[in-house]
């Protein structure tokens, strides 16, 4: 028994009980080191009291209102997405936490509480978030500062074309020019297309292609 406190109170996760009285009857150590580290007396006090004192008044009561339906219906709940600002600091926190019904020594209902704090994993997925917006924004707006430049290198190469030229040399350079800024052009309407689909603004839609024509152009 001693060995299986030990384990509970040492684990790297935060574990309480909420009785059937709306109270925490039992706290763990990573509990009381991580969210309910500004609470003493924690042991006793009411739940939604203890709630209020950490979070904002909005999110305490959806807080509350899991912890009473669980109570009262036996029904899990788990959360991943909890990240909000904290009552008490200055600080906006996430955790991962998860609720079950459990039935204490009394024969009375209670709710347990598992929690982890993911602070620091969903601060750093917001930072690629953020990352990844700024990329697809970057690469949006060089791709039109790269397409305004060759709309006059086609207009001179088609004025070009208008006027006869004898030299063979002169012809082919003028179709290389030609052919390469349209290559450049398909190279940059896909520089487009990857900014589009990580702002979920293009949609991929499969179909057939003919192999020999995709060969014939590389």
């Amino acid at each position: 028994q001693q060995l299986f406190v030990d384990l509970v109170q040492g684990a790297p996760f935060g574990l309480y009980i909420v009785d059937a009285d709306f109270r925490i009857a039992m706290m763990n150590d990573g509990a009381k080191a991580n969210a309910f580290r500004n609470i003493s007396d924690v042991i006793g006090m009411d739940f939604s009291d203890a709630t209020r004192r950490m979070w904002p008044e909005s999110v305490a009561e959806d807080v509350i209102v899991c912890f009473r339906r669980t109570l009262e219906t036996g029904e899990p709940y788990h959360s991943s997405e909890f990240r909000n600002p904290r009552r008490d600091v200055d600080a906006i926190e996430a955790y991962e936490w998860e609720l079950q019904r459990i039935t204490l020594p009394d024969g009375r209902f209670a709710v347990a509480c598992y929690f982890f704090d993911s602070t620091r994993l969903r601060d750093a997925e917001i930072a690629l978030r953020e990352g990844s917006r700024r990329k697809d924004e970057f690469l949006a707006v060089l791709a039109h500062e790269l397409r305004n430049p060759l709309a006059p290198i086609r207009t001179a190469v088609a004025l070009q074309r208008t006027r006869p030229v004898t030299d063979p040399l002169l012809n082919r350079c003028r179709d290389v020019i030609d052919r390469q800024v349209s290559h450049m052009a398909r190279l940059i309407d896909d520089l487009l297309d990857v900014s589009r689909l990580g702002r979920g603004k293009l949609d991929l839609q499969a179909e057939l292609l003919a192999l020999d024509s995709v060969l014939a152009s590389a």
